[in-house]
């Protein structure tokens, strides 16, 4: 497949908002962890501490998606790729408990570091490796302005006053699809 063959695929499109939701959630949310701090009452040495724990997270699951991949399908394991990030997001809305912007940067962390080495192996058993190369820049030029606009999308959901807990629903519904749309396409393929 050359990049104009995998702009014209439907699988592209399955299993894209899969590939964008963790850089465009990730970034939107970090750039307002501040704001997420002072809305849940939280202090400032929280947000810290919990920057530790998302460091911890990514490389574990970096060190877990790896020999996932190695030892099962692609396709088969995508959609589970998001479920800790939906889990994190999920708490943040539903709780101010302290503890809580740990748990929910450590999964969102999880999360994003499974979903390097899964995406990175899916482009390659789903289109193969002679063109890899210009599919991944394809596919990182769309990644860069997926996290352009996130920043900017969630400052004017946070100027309307619709608030965090309205950005995590926004959130949680991109991940619920993008899930969604791998997992139905991985059963009818299989």
């Amino acid at each position: 497949f050359n990049r104009l063959e995998v702009l014209k695929d439907v699988k592209f499109y399955i299993y894209l908002p899969s590939y964008l939701t963790p850089p465009f959630v990730v970034t939107g949310l970090l750039f307002y962890q501040i704001h997420i701090a002072n809305e849940k009452s939280w202090s400032l040495e929280l947000l810290a501490t919990s920057f530790v724990f998302y460091g911890i997270f990514s490389v574990v699951g970096l060190l877990i998606g790896g020999p996932m991949i190695d030892k099962f399908k692609t396709r088969s394991i995508i959609p589970s790729s998001l479920i800790p990030m939906f889990l994190g997001i999920l708490l943040l809305a539903i709780s101010d408990e302290p503890i809580v912007f740990i748990i929910y940067m450590s999964l969102m962390s999880f999360s994003t570091a499974l979903s390097i080495p899964f995406m990175g192996s899916l482009w390659a058993e789903l289109y193969g490796v002679l063109n890899l190369g210009a599919i991944r820049s394809l596919l990182h030029a769309i990644g860069v302005f997926s996290t352009a606009i996130s920043p900017f999308l969630f400052g004017l959901f946070l100027d309307w006053n619709l608030g965090i807990n309205f950005i995590c629903l926004f959130c949680l519904i991109i991940i619920f699809i993008s899930t969604l749309l791998t997992y139905f396409y991985r059963n009818y393929n299989n």
